[in-house]
């Protein structure tokens, strides 16, 4: 599947951007702050929901503006199959209403698997010696584009922290006790285990295909591997992460 077009409705500093794009290699070419990288991310939004930069909608509306839209069509690489229209439309302080061939809504979770995508921007470059949160950003950008029950995991651990972070303001204000917080705890760790099982399973048969690739590109010199080691204990610990 390939990208044929590319809509940008105020998103970021692009104020009306239309580009057709060739199913072969693309390259953007400008000076800084022209706006390449945000062309790359609104693709990413489109395609998974997701900003590889792990911005919320609301950072991507410029300045003065009420909010976004974008529209893309992807075309398969198999003969006989109908092109995939998306378009997203957001508006701030609401929810993002997506549509598939303009007439389908789809929510978010539907995005997963309909347009495989790999991103690499920037701030990817920090992966490696930078803050745990890129490397954890970067699983996500996987696992939500081909396992429903991550994704969705993924979406009640987000809720729940946001909500018991509100608990948790109202509660120093002394608005409401500490027994209201609580749910909201329990909301956390009953995801969070999923979450963090199933990156635990990802991670170890990633680095079993990271050696295999490693030790081609070295010629049998050199192995690599990855380890799965959150900051709590848990069933991922038994499984043993490589």
């Amino acid at each position: 599947m390939h990208l044929q077009s590319i809509l940008l409705r105020q998103f970021r500093n692009h104020r009306d951007l239309e580009l057709p794009v060739d199913p072969g290699v693309n390259l953007f070419i400008g000076p800084n702050g022209a706006g390449k990288t945000n062309l790359i991310e609104a693709i990413a939004v489109l395609a998974t929901g997701v900003s590889p930069r792990g911005a919320e909608p609301e950072s991507m509306v410029p300045w003065g503006e009420e909010g976004f839209g974008l529209k893309g069509r992807f075309a398969h690489q198999e003969s006989g199959l109908d092109p995939i229209t998306l378009e997203m439309k957001y508006r701030s302080g609401s929810r993002r209403i997506i549509r598939q061939n303009e007439k389908i809504e789809v929510k978010l979770k539907d995005l997963l698997g309909k347009v495989p995508l790999v991103s690499f921007v920037p701030e990817d470059l920090a992966m490696v010696k930078g803050e745990p949160e890129l490397r954890r950003r970067a699983v996500d950008m996987v696992l939500v584009q081909v396992d429903p029950v991550y994704a969705e995991a993924l979406r009640r651990y987000k809720d729940a922290m946001k909500s018991r972070n509100a608990a948790l303001r109202q509660m120093a204000e002394g608005a409401i006790d500490r027994s209201a917080v609580a749910p909201w705890t329990e909301a956390i760790i009953d995801a969070g285990v999923v979450v963090c099982r199933k990156r635990a399973d990802f991670i170890k048969e990633f680095s079993t295909r990271l050696g295999e690739i490693q030790k081609r590109v070295s010629n049998g010199k050199e192995t690599a591997g990855l380890e799965y080691k959150p900051s709590v204990e848990g069933p991922w610990d038994a499984a043993g992460a490589a």
